[in-house]
């Protein structure tokens, strides 16, 4: 509720340089029946294991996410492609990983004696890319409601966030939080470049503009 505590996730697979870090591969391993098995670094690490021809019977989709960028529209319809040619339903990956995500984060605040927090009190926040239409983030909160995050009758918990404006609020309040020295910024800017598309977004203290 401290908006200047701000924590990491501190259990994470270690990656193949034996690096730990808060960040992980937005990757998925599904059983051969379609069944959760692992994700990030742990589902490449396991997947990379198996032996040819038992990989072949098994789902690994590599970097899901970009995957998902190149659909125009995202809908109930819409599949992903696993590295062995298999077909498996988007928004039953993207409900098993937020599933992943949930459990993981649950797990760290009860593990810690100061944190007694209550499921219901959670706010929850899930980033999407700068313009996604309003069906793709309806999408996506489906598939939250789906993972048992929030839900149709506590759509308060849930925040569908674009990542720019994510950004922005995360710099302002490392200013707030004297992180950053008031002084010392007056204009916030960033940029990505996803999929032939460029978006920039610029921040001061008396606008925002957006290019």
């Amino acid at each position: 509720r401290d908006a200047c505590h701000m924590y990491t996730m501190r259990r994470c697979a270690e990656n193949e340089h034996r690096l730990v870090c808060q960040k992980t591969l937005t990757s998925i391993l599904l059983t051969p029946d379609g069944q959760f098995h692992s994700f990030g670094y742990n589902a490449r690490k396991h997947y990379l294991s198996l032996c040819p021809q038992e990989a072949q019977h098994w789902l690994y989709f590599s970097n899901f996410k970009k995957d998902l960028y190149q659909h125009d529209k995202l809908n109930m319809d819409t599949v992903l492609v696993a590295s062995n040619g298999g077909k498996f339903s988007a928004f039953e990956i993207l409900t098993l990983s937020l599933k992943f995500f949930k459990r993981e984060a649950l797990e760290q605040l009860t593990s810690d004696a100061e944190n007694d927090c209550a499921k219901q009190v959670i706010r929850w926040v899930i980033t999407v890319p700068a313009g996604w239409t309003s069906s793709d983030k309806q999408f996506i909160r489906q598939a939250a409601y789906e993972a048992g995050i929030a839900s149709s009758t506590r759509q308060e918990q849930l925040y569908i966030v674009e990542e720019t404006e994510a950004t922005s609020v995360y710099c302002r309040t490392l200013q707030i939080c004297d992180r950053i020295p008031q002084n010392t910024v007056e204009c916030f800017v960033q940029g990505s470049e996803r999929q032939g598309s460029s978006h920039w977004f610029s921040e001061d203290s008396t606008a925002t503009y957006f290019t």
